[in-house]
């Protein structure tokens, strides 16, 4: 609806007006009674048109104000008269060419009048704005076309086609198929493709494609789209805007090769690392091998110190080793996360009880809570989270004095957020300066949380930090120096369905636990090719209920292995002749040869790369222990593949002598284990079994050390009891160990204690 500004000085004629002009579809912006209001007007309201009288009274009559209106305003005026003198037609037709009306009006022609100014004055816009699109067009720098596909010809082309491709309009309106004649080799089909969807309606927005140049040089295109489409819908036409973005593509091709490149550098010093740390960890595992051996003989003070030192400083190189690997791994994208089901509340559990011994040395109260949602099966990668746990409780009770370390774990989860568990590490240690709580996350910080000033190279927090966010979750610390910390670690899993043993232990049932037995012997395969290892690994298997078979490479562990009599075999992968890729696939042909079952093949390895992982996996091996191998890890890798309990190394059948210099060490020995049998004692009445099974482990090894058969067996006896929660036995076997100390002390010199 067009809005008309009536100007008359007659107040019957504005009233007719204003009722006539909107049944013709039009609005009375408003009236006015002289000609410098109707200016006014014109330029507060801005009317489509203005319907103005020749002679009105005061300073400016309606010719002058239509003129003014007009020139300046760029409004049209349609003029009203009564008279009929030439002189005043003449003025009026020079004012306004478009037409005028005169009284009395007559609706039918002030209709006519009306449509032809008002379609005059659109004609006008209209003309503008092509000439205003026109230099917008020919100036811009993208290629601007229309194309028709009644007569399959372009209705416009811009100029800038000829610095985009090298030809001139005139071309392209003498060939319409120029430009699909020139589209380059390799960008043909996808073009014929994509024209062959337009023409059936699939029309893709844009196009990037090649064409070439006049000049014979190729030149990439990207190509905008916008149908044109008529009353009914159909597409008649095709605006296009084409932009030449050959800089572009060849700046993105740099950047590309520029990524591949530091991409490769990235992996080629991943590669380099991981063979310099498969290089160090030969030597380091058969150092800390040996210490290990030497920590279960008897040894004076000062040397158990050194040993104990030696251990130390080689488990915190190995560690370092393992956090670099770690750390440059995730930056070059190549750490995987290994997903399947665990259960988070045995997770936790397992890490207090690894950090159990050190806590309790310390004196320091450990304390678990889970909550009550909790699930008992979730899927995600629980090795990553374990090693994310371990730090942050490792820490915990580094750094902690006196007090407790606490556990926690729950279950978080919304009706628009995925499950998430939320494991909480709290202390009461030194806590930490808030300078330093943003800065901890880093590889080699130095504030003391991180242990990155005397206890480590403060690796370990920026290793967590990155498993965190490489397992889609986080890792925030909240804490106050002297008050402690509150570590908390976030990670997304998914929910999985609960096995009958895990609901009934969700129940508050508890599966009944099997007996230990002593194991029968069965044969082992071991493949490693460096004779120190091989020392080491036989040191650990000796007294244990495995018979290893040692093979010095790949080809000689193939020939000794005999299928059916083997239940196990340990595999190094780098090994001369035959390495243990190779070996292993040839054990598993072997096997399938006899039609008998696939034993356990464990790998031995320094490498922790994800394809080195892979290639153990495709050929057969069913675990791997990255060195260095330690002794607790090697037996309970092997129970596990043979579904086993962790063994009871069997006491051989009487005492062996011990040499002079044990025997002058007796009576300490006793008056030790006095001590310890006071403790035990102790730990039985609140039922302690931990602590009982690890004094009982104790007593085995010091008691074998000191020739001493048959307590060592009582030994084995408590462990075995507390393991399975037998504290009605070990009553006993804590009167027999009392009898044994005052027998064997009376032997050999120690007078009893009172």
């Amino acid at each position: 609806m067009t809005n008309i500004l009536v100007a008359d000085d007659s107040a019957l004629t504005c009233a007719w007006l204003e009722r006539l002009l909107p049944t013709m579809g039009h609005r009375v912006a408003a009236t006015v009674r002289n000609g410098t209001e109707a200016v006014r007007l014109a330029q507060t309201l801005h009317p489509d048109l203005v319907l103005m009288d020749v002679r009105m009274p005061g300073d400016m009559d309606g010719l002058a104000a239509g003129e003014h209106i007009r020139s300046t305003l760029d409004i049209p005026v349609v003029y009203m008269t009564a008279h009929t003198e030439e002189d005043i037609l003449g003025r009026i037709m020079d004012a306004s060419p478009r037409g005028f009306v005169t009284k009395p009006i007559q609706a039918a022609q002030l209709r006519l009048t009306l449509e032809i100014a008002l379609r005059a004055r659109a004609e006008r816009a209209l003309t503008s704005a092509n000439t205003r699109f026109r230099i917008l067009a020919d100036n811009a720098s993208d290629m601007i076309f229309r194309y028709r596909f009644a007569d399959n010809t372009y209705e416009y082309v811009n100029s800038a086609i000829t610095a985009i491709t090298g030809y001139a309009p005139a071309d392209l309106y003498a060939d319409p198929l120029l430009l699909f004649r020139i589209i380059h080799p390799e960008s043909r089909d996808y073009l014929e493709r994509q024209w062959g969807k337009f023409l059936q309606g699939d029309i893709a927005p844009t196009y990037e494609y090649r064409i070439v140049h006049a000049d014979g040089r190729p030149r990439w295109l990207f190509q905008r789209n916008m149908p044109v489409r008529d009353e009914s819908g159909k597409v008649v036409a095709l605006d296009g805007m084409v932009t030449d973005v050959t800089e572009r593509k060849s700046v993105e091709q740099r950047l590309r090769r520029d990524l591949e490149s530091a991409d490769e550098a990235s992996r080629a010093k991943t590669r380099l690392l991981a063979r310099v740390g498969h290089e160090l960890r030969t030597p380091l595992n058969n150092i800390i091998g040996m210490c290990e051996v030497l920590a279960e003989a008897l040894l004076p003070p000062d040397q158990r110190k050194c040993v104990e030192a030696i251990t130390g400083s080689g488990e915190a190189l190995s560690l370092l080793i393992s956090q670099v690997l770690d750390i440059s791994r995730m930056d070059s994208g190549e750490m995987e996360l290994c997903r399947g089901a665990f259960d988070p509340g045995a997770l936790i559990g397992e890490i207090a009880d690894g950090i159990l011994p050190q806590a309790r040395e310390k004196g320091l109260r450990l304390v678990v809570r889970t909550g009550p949602g909790l699930p008992k099966a979730a899927y995600g990668d629980a090795l990553a989270m374990g090693r994310v746990l371990r730090k942050l409780a490792d820490n915990a009770v580094r750094f902690t004095m006196r007090g407790e370390v606490e556990f926690m774990a729950s279950l978080r989860e919304g009706p628009s957020d995925p499950p998430c568990l939320v494991f909480r590490v709290r202390d009461t240690g030194e806590g930490i300066d808030p300078r330093d709580q943003r800065k901890i996350f880093e590889p080699f910080a130095t504030s003391r949380q991180t242990g990155g000033t005397s206890h480590g190279a403060g690796m370990g927090l920026a290793v967590a930090a990155r498993l965190a966010e490489l397992l889609g979750g986080s890792l925030d610390v909240e804490s106050r120096p002297g008050l402690g910390s509150l570590f908390t670690f976030q990670a997304p899993v998914e929910l999985a369905a609960q096995t009958p043993s895990a609901q009934a232990s969700a129940a508050g049932e508890t599966p009944p636990r099997d007996e230990p037995a002593r194991l029968p012997l069965c044969r082992v395969l071991v493949a490693e090719d460096n004779p120190a290892n091989r020392n080491i690994i036989a040191l650990y298997l000796k007294g244990s209920p495995y018979l290893a078979d040692m093979a010095v490479d790949g080809a000689e562990a193939v020939a000794l292995f005999r299928p059916g009599v083997h239940a196990l075999a340990l595999m190094d992968i780098d090994m001369p002749v035959m390495d243990g890729f190779e070996a292993t696939r040839n054990l598993r042909l072997a096997e399938a040869r006899a039609k008998v079952a696939p034993i356990p093949v464990i790998a031995l390895t320094a490498h922790e790369l994800p394809e080195i992982r892979r290639l153990m996996t495709e050929a057969g091996c069913t675990d791997f222990l990255v060195k260095p191998v330690r002794k607790s890890r090697l037996f309970a890798a092997i129970a596990q593949a043979l579904k086993e309990k962790p063994p009871f190394v069997e006491i051989p059948a009487g005492d062996s002598a011990p040499s002079p210099e044990v025997l002058r060490l007796l009576p300490a020995f006793f008056n030790i284990q006095s001590c310890n049998l006071e403790k035990m004692r102790q730990a039985l009445a609140v039922r302690d079994t931990t602590t009982l099974r690890i004094m009982g482990h104790g007593l085995r090894g010091a008691a074998l050390t000191y020739g001493m058969g048959g307590m060592a067996a009582i030994g084995v006896d408590i462990e075995k009891a507390a393991l399975a929660g037998d504290t009605a036995s070990i009553g006993a076997f804590l009167d027999h160990l009392e009898e044994d100390i005052r027998i064997q002390g009376a032997q050999h010199g120690r007078t009893p204690s009172a």
